[in-house]
């Protein structure tokens, strides 16, 4: 692996790390992913990215507090991340906090009007409120730009 090769050569290197992370987050290896991101934090703290990476980890495997402190730190580091927003209103969600959910995802939509994954995840909140008109509108607007649940 040629990320591997580059933290082999430059141990310090945390874009080597959080790029290997990222392609073992791809392939399932979960515990590999949170270590390398994890270290790419040690290196650089400020690299709000790899919080969002290592959040998202967080998420799948079902910590959703440390998803969540993890999503609140890059949004600290980078205001403007509608990413992070996105998925922590989906964190929230997980938690059954959905006014928290459409307070970000509605954020990430002003960050980046365009962002599919924030109608989606904002639509679900809707949704498991009990708004339905709200829930089809965001879910009709994911579509139009573009969201294909089977991908």
């Amino acid at each position: 692996m040629e990320f591997t090769r580059a933290i082999e050569l430059n141990p310090k290197d945390a874009g080597a790390y959080n790029n290997r992370g990222l392609i073992y987050q791809d392939k399932g290896d979960y515990d590999r992913a949170l270590a390398d991101f994890s270290r790419a934090i040690e290196i650089d703290p400020k690299g709000g990215k790899v919080y969002v990476n290592r959040g998202f980890v967080y998420h799948i495997m079902g910590d959703y507090d440390k998803a969540l402190a993890d999503y609140t730190r890059a949004i600290e580091l980078n205001p403007k991340d509608a990413k992070a927003y996105s998925y922590r209103g989906d964190t929230y969600i997980k938690k059954g906090r959905y006014d928290d959910a459409i307070a970000d995802c509605s954020k990430a939509i002003g960050l980046e009007p365009n962002y599919v994954k924030a109608y989606q995840f904002r639509g679900a909140a809707y949704y498991s409120k009990g708004d339905v008109d709200k829930a089809q509108i965001d879910y009709k607007k994911a579509q139009e730009l573009g969201y294909d649940e089977k991908r």
